[in-house]
This record gives structure tokens, sequence and C-alpha cells, in this order.
């Protein structure tokens, strides 16, 4: 273990105490897990942000990769570090913000870059409206094994709680939030070992207001065992997910949600929803070409969640694709819908850019 010397800024300038003193703690944390190859850029863009008044805690969740070793040669007497055996990613992140000191807490994804002005922005905007408990920025996603990027323009307004029902319009990774609500609300719930961050947001949203800073500070990587190149992750991603809505929407006249009732068994009590039946089936489509039996997967769950046009026409098209005679036809299919779907993101992104 390493300790946090002290306020740590991109230049390696070292602000005096009465200047940092009027900038609220941030405390960022970050769980690793077997992420050696992307750790030492990810470390160091937190050590490289601008922001005077910073504690970073990471937490090795149990690697065997070397991942603490890489951490260690970047974050050593410049960071909190800890090691410790596997947890889970839930109850080390819960770990790490009960061990922090901040106002405010900043989540950074294992493996992404967070830009040298993230922190300041977020900070700024929360220490400027009172109101607002949690913050976030605009991202870009980039897939490596692809090399597919994608830029993310979450604006939250209106009813956030509204919003969240429908989508989840952060990555995660991305967010700051007041500790003084995260504890209000209960922070974040170990039941939910995936989508841990829509069911905190969904409770957030029915005290305080949401914001964006709308700049791209943040940017995530997908990689090897990230939720989104694994199928059955990708399933019970879906299925937390949706548990998190019905947490928000189904409470008993006291107050009590599905997980306040049935604990660690509250998945099984999950009741089927369209809108899951709908995910499912998109994502398998969505895994067709490079995953056939990830896609064979989702459709099939979708399907079993709901029998609508969509998760059958889903199911029928990838069991089209596994017969080897019709793969060409259905694989070319799939393709123009991928390059419409691009097409209007495109002209999407140039209408905003304008």
């Amino acid at each position: 273990m390493t300790g946090h010397s002290g306020p740590i800024t991109g230049g390696g300038e070292r602000w005096t105490a009465a200047r940092s003193a009027r900038w609220p703690l941030v405390s960022v944390v970050s769980v690793f897990h077997n992420r050696a190859l992307y750790a030492r850029d990810s470390a160091e863009s937190l050590v490289s942000q601008t922001y005077p008044n910073l504690e970073i805690i990471v937490i090795d969740d149990g690697s065997v990769d070397g991942t603490f070793q890489v951490l260690e040669s970047v974050l050593a007497g410049r960071a909190i570090l800890r090691r410790q055996e596997n947890r889970g990613f839930t109850s080390t992140l819960k770990q790490a913000i009960e061990s922090s000191r901040g106002e405010f807490v900043a989540i950074h994804g294992a493996g992404d870059l967070s830009y040298p002005q993230r922190i300041e922005r977020l900070a700024a905007m929360l220490t400027r409206y009172p109101d607002i408990g949690l913050v976030n920025s605009w991202w870009e996603r980039e897939n490596l094994a692809s090399g597919e990027r994608e830029i993310g323009r979450p604006e939250p307004r209106g009813r956030m709680a509204e919003q969240l029902l429908a989508s989840n319009p952060f990555l995660h990774g991305e967010v700051m939030f007041r500790r003084e609500m995260y504890d209000r609300v209960g922070g974040y719930r170990e039941v939910f070992t995936y989508a841990q961050d829509r069911d905190l947001w969904l409770r957030m949203s029915r005290w305080t207001e949401f914001s964006t800073v709308p700049e791209v500070l943040y940017r995530c990587r997908i990689v090897p065992g990230s939720v989104s190149m694994d199928a059955s992750k990708i399933l019970m991603q879906c299925y937390f997910s949706a548990l998190a809505v019905e947490c928000a929407t189904s409470r008993t006249p006291d107050g009590l949600d599905v997980v306040d009732r049935h604990g660690a068994d509250a998945l099984h009590y999950r009741a089927r929803s369209w809108e899951t039946a709908r995910r499912l089936a998109r994502k398998g489509i969505d895994r067709l070409l490079h995953d056939p039996d990830g896609a064979w997967l989702l459709v099939r769950a979708g399907l079993k969640e709901h029998r609508t046009l969509r998760t059958c026409l889903s199911y029928t098209v990838v069991a089209l694709h596994n017969r080897a005679f019709l793969r060409p036809l259905v694989a070319g299919l799939v393709r123009l819908k991928r390059s419409l779907i691009t097409s209007r993101m495109q002209r999407c992104d140039r209408i905003a850019d304008r």
C-alpha cells in the first residue's frame, strides 16, 4: 500500500495549502482487475489531472497478470494504492468510496482515460450549482479490437428519473457525484454485480438534479474482458438493468423495493419486461457476424423474456444464419442494417457539431 502525498497537478506544480483549501477535496476511485496492458496510461491520466485538491484511491482486486506492479510503478507515493484478493467490482468500489475523504467522488473505469481537465471541469459544476448532485461529461468510446470509435453527448435535462427508466445515458466511469448524496441513498448495492450504476443513479434521481459538462473529457476503452465483449456478461447486464428499473418503479407502501425485500435473491423475483426482450434481441443481432454463439444466447433469452414480433424475427435471423447456405444472405442484410444506422449517426453528429 502506498500513501497519497498531497495535491497533484498536471504540470507537476504544487498548489499552496491556502489556495487548494478553496477547492473541495475530490476523491477519485478506481478498481482494476487484470488490466495490465492498459493500466499504465490509465493510471497516468489520473496523476495528470489539473485539479489541485485530489485524493486518488486505486484498488487492485485480485489481478494475476501483473496489473498491480504496473499501477505501483506509476502511483507509488502519488496515490493510495491497495491490493486484495478478488472480491468483485461492486463490493470493492463500495469499499473504496467508504474509505475516501472527499466531498465529491469521481469514478474512473479501469483501463480508461480521464483527460487532464476532467476533474476540474466536473468539480466546478458541482461547486457552482449546489442543487446538482451528479455530473458527467461527453465521452469517447473506443473499441481497441475493431478500431471503432463513438462520441457520446448525453444531455440530462428535465426529470432525470424518467429518462433513466428508459435508458442509462451514462458510461459510469465519467461520473462525479456528491458524497453526501451517495450516502443518503445508501450507496452501491452489492446485489448488483452488473448495472450497479443504473441502480444508484435511479435512487439518486429521486433526490437531486443531474447535469453534463458539454466537453469530451473521458475515453472509455473496450478491451477483452469488458462487459460488451462477452455475451454472457451482456445477458446479466440486461437482467440487472431491468432489476434496477423494477426497483425504481415497484415499491411496497412502506417504500421497500425488490432488493430490500429479497436481498441476494432479488434477481429471481424480477418481472419479465418488454424492454429487456427488445434489448436482448437487438444485442443478439449486433453480435451475429463476429460471435454467432453469443448472438444465439441473447436472442433465445430475448424470446424467453417475451415473445414479440421483434424477438421472433431476431431468433429467426440467427437461426437462418446458422444454416451455411443462407449465411451470406443473412450477413449481407445485417451489414446493410449497420451501414444505415452508421449513416444516420454520422448525420446526427454533423448536425450536433453545427
